[in-house]
């Protein structure tokens, strides 16, 4: 009896072996990603969707060269197919943002998008008084080559450059963030 099912099992397995090793199989591309590189320029950020400038941005997150003054995230809220991220900074620095994707979103349901935030300016120097900022973010014309109905169904993780802290944001969300 175990004869009897040991050799059919192990053909089946043989089989299966085979045919995940083929080769001449056609590769299917996603249809969700890598995007194509753009920018899209915004009220005080500039939207990049450059996986090559990502990878960089990961490798390098938290260097000093990239963070030489005090920012957060401090809460990210969104409507539909509008962000805020609201960001706390030296109130007297004139800043610039990034917000940069790699093009791809991550094959989950609902789906993921990762994109870090950067924060620029010269010659920032910390005098202790903080302002706060508000990026609006129209995810159909950032992220314009994912249909609407693909935006729905995204959820984003945006990724501080400066500070290890990843601030999910699922379906329409409120998130406060603690220091």
């Amino acid at each position: 009896m175990r004869k009897q099912i040991i050799a059919p099992a192990a053909a089946l397995l043989l089989i299966m072996v085979v045919i995940s090793c083929r080769q001449d199989l056609p590769v299917v591309p996603s249809p969700v990603g890598p995007a194509l590189k753009y920018t899209v320029p915004g009220d005080q950020y500039t939207f990049y969707a450059d996986s090559e400038k990502y990878t960089m941005t990961s490798l390098d997150r938290t260097k000093d060269y990239l963070c030489n003054f005090p920012w957060n995230v401090v809460s990210v809220v969104r409507t539909d197919n509008m962000v805020s991220v609201h960001i706390s900074r030296p109130i007297e620095c004139q800043v610039e943002y990034e917000l940069i994707w790699d093009g791809t979103l991550m094959h989950s349901y609902p789906m993921m998008a990762n994109v870090f935030i950067n924060a620029i300016s010269q010659n920032c120097t910390n005098k202790g008084q903080v302002g706060v900022d508000t990026l609006n973010i129209d995810l159909k014309k950032t992220f314009k080559d994912l249909s609407e109905a693909t935006l729905e169904n995204t959820n984003f993780l945006i990724r501080e450059v400066c500070a290890l802290k990843d601030i999910q944001c699922m379906d329409d969300c409120n998130v406060s963030v603690s220091n």
